[in-house]
């Protein structure tokens, strides 16, 4: 099995190493990340949504897709390849543009010469088809806000709170011990992620995807994309262009 820094076609195989119970917050990576989980297992949670993960499972991360991840009390390891924006482009779609998951049989001979040769990171690819997240197991209700929040950008957070049976400030620090951020910055992150897919698919006008992603308009869109990832979204897209 490729070890740390083992070169491929696509990008470079890295070796990486959770800790018992380590977690990082949110954050997002600037080139799509390709993860194989060799041992232990870990929790990894989108806008919304989470996933566990264990020996042999495989995620397919977008460029700047967010996630957190908790590992299991047993740690984790787990390799990572960097693969090039362009390496996903013939794979250009709304459908694809988020995170990936599947599974794949480690001690399988076949398996082992396939991660050893210079396209370990397509084989990977072809082997991630579900979605990696779903609901929450049993959602506390800050995770039922947060639910509501990733799905709709302009909830009343105060109304969220009322409903939650928590004042608004105590909502509001409780929020941001679980998931990082406050409230508000989670649901901002979450409507661009919903606007960042249909850039990358071609899904429509930016006007068009601002009115369906519930910004105010093409030029409030347009803002978000430079705040959060320094481009414009028609430099966003071109990452993902046939």
């Amino acid at each position: 099995m490729p070890g740390n820094g083992a070169p491929g076609r696509q990008g470079f195989m890295q070796r990486h190493l959770y800790r018992a119970f380590e977690r990082q917050q949110f954050h997002a990576h600037a080139e799509t990340r390709i993860v194989l989980l060799l041992s232990g297992g870990f929790r990894e949670e989108g806008y919304g949504a989470s996933g566990v993960f264990s020996r042999g499972d495989i995620i397919i991360r977008p460029a700047f897709a967010g996630h957190g991840d908790w590992a299991a009390q047993s740690g984790a390891s787990y390799l990572q390849i960097k693969a090039p924006a362009a390496f996903v482009a013939k794979r250009r779609g709304e459908e694809f543009w988020k995170a990936r998951r599947g599974a794949i049989e480690l001690d399988d001979r076949n398996v082992s010469r396939a991660l050893a040769a210079p396209t370990a990171a397509e084989f990977l690819l072809e082997s991630a088809a579900e979605d990696a997240y779903g609901h929450f197991n049993a959602p506390n209700r800050i995770e039922r806000a947060a639910m509501l929040l990733s799905g709709d950008g302009h909830q009343d957070i105060e109304k969220i709170a009322q409903d939650a049976a928590m004042r608004p400030d105590s909502f509001s620090r409780s929020f941001k011990t679980r998931f990082g951020v406050s409230p508000r910055d989670y649901a901002k992150a979450a409507r661009l992620e919903r606007a960042m897919a249909k850039v990358a698919a071609g899904a429509g006008s930016l006007a068009e995807i601002a009115h369906a992603c519930g910004f105010y308009d093409q030029s409030h869109l347009c803002r978000a994309f430079r705040e959060k990832l320094a481009m414009t979204p028609l430099e966003f897209s071109r990452q993902f262009a046939c």
